[in-house]
């Protein structure tokens, strides 16, 4: 699930479904259009923003859903991530630790 995050300005926080809450990540651009670059790495999201629209409690601004799609495998340590997924196509996404919180990102479309 890809959100468009209005919040002092415009992000992307991208929820990858886990089995407790949903990994997430931030990008200032989609990452879909954008198919590398940096992200930050959000504190786990709950669940429920992965069918939420409309504005975020204590002033944090609204999101909407800008892309859904299905995850079909995700493999996860702690300074690397690999997702699988489809949207209107199949994609591998391979997420990189830099330092802290900051990752690189790439998405990869498969033929």
């Amino acid at each position: 699930m890809l959100l468009e995050h209005d919040r002092d300005g415009i992000h992307y926080d991208l929820l990858i479904e886990q089995e407790e809450a949903c990994i997430t990540f931030s990008f200032k651009t989609d990452p879909f259009k954008d198919l590398m670059g940096r992200c930050t790495r959000k504190p786990d999201h709950r669940k429920h923003y992965l069918t939420y629209e409309g504005e975020v409690a204590g002033g944090r601004g609204k999101v909407r859903r800008v892309r859904s799609g299905e995850v079909m495998d995700v493999k996860a340590k702690e300074d690397e991530i690999l997702l699988l997924g489809i949207l209107s196509f199949e994609f591998r996404m391979e997420f990189k630790l830099i330092k802290e919180t900051e990752w690189s990102y790439e998405v990869i479309p498969s033929r």
